[in-house]
């Protein structure tokens, strides 16, 4: 456990060293979940890799002929390349336009949702309404 931190510390250092494959340097940001998370539960990964803010991502498979893939090694699945969630929230009685939510957090639908249909939080839940 004592090489734990040095080697996290060296691979960190090693991924933001990539290119991309024409040679220009990747913006890699290499995250602990330790430090992003308010608690972490289970077994986490040991580093979070953003290669070029999601532009590239790591796939599962070992051995690939290439460091670069622009396959998914498992099947289509754009979900993994966005930093931003999406949340599509339809009212028949009052539609309005699509609208960006600065600063709104997952934690923030479910009291919404409870809001807009009349329903009491639980104490201790976290989030806020959404002005929607």
């Amino acid at each position: 456990m004592a090489d734990y931190e040095p080697l996290r510390e060296e691979l960190t250092a090693k991924l933001s060293q990539l290119t991309d494959p024409s040679g220009k340097p990747l913006n890699v940001k290499v995250f602990k979940p330790q430090e992003i998370y308010q608690k972490v539960r289970g077994r986490a990964p040991d580093l979070i890799v953003y290669f070029d803010d999601l532009a590239w991502r790591s796939v599962g498979s070992v051995g690939l002929h290439s460091l670069y893939t622009i396959e998914n090694d498992t099947g289509p699945d754009d979900a993994n390349h966005a930093p931003f969630g999406l949340m599509i929230f339809h009212d028949p009685q009052a539609p309005k336009d699509g609208q960006v939510l600065e600063g709104a957090q997952l934690y923030d639908i479910l009291p919404t949702l409870l809001h807009r249909y009349g329903l009491e939080a639980p104490a201790g839940l976290r989030g806020k309404v959404l002005n929607l």
